[in-house]
């Protein structure tokens, strides 16, 4: 669980990242799904992602936009 944890945290400002740069790219509503694929897939990419670790890091996606969207960081297109 630590070692989830250790992962979890070093990928948070990756997955920020990654968010507010598809945001600016695809600025556009309605697009979040594909979006949201997107980032699980930079991720992947880059990371050995276990089945295990993979719905956390989704969740965690999930969390990133929700917080993003209330503080008004994206601005509808």
């Amino acid at each position: 669980m630590l070692e989830t944890v250790k992962i979890i945290l070093n990928l948070l400002p990756l997955v920020i990242q990654v968010v507010q740069q598809l945001e600016a790219l695809f600025p556009e509503g309605g697009q979040g799904k594909m979006k949201f694929e997107l980032v699980v897939k930079s991720i992947q990419s880059v990371y050995d992602v276990s089945d295990k670790t993979l719905p956390i890091i989704e969740k965690m996606i999930d969390v990133v936009v929700s917080i993003l969207n209330q503080f008004g960081v994206f601005k509808k297109a």
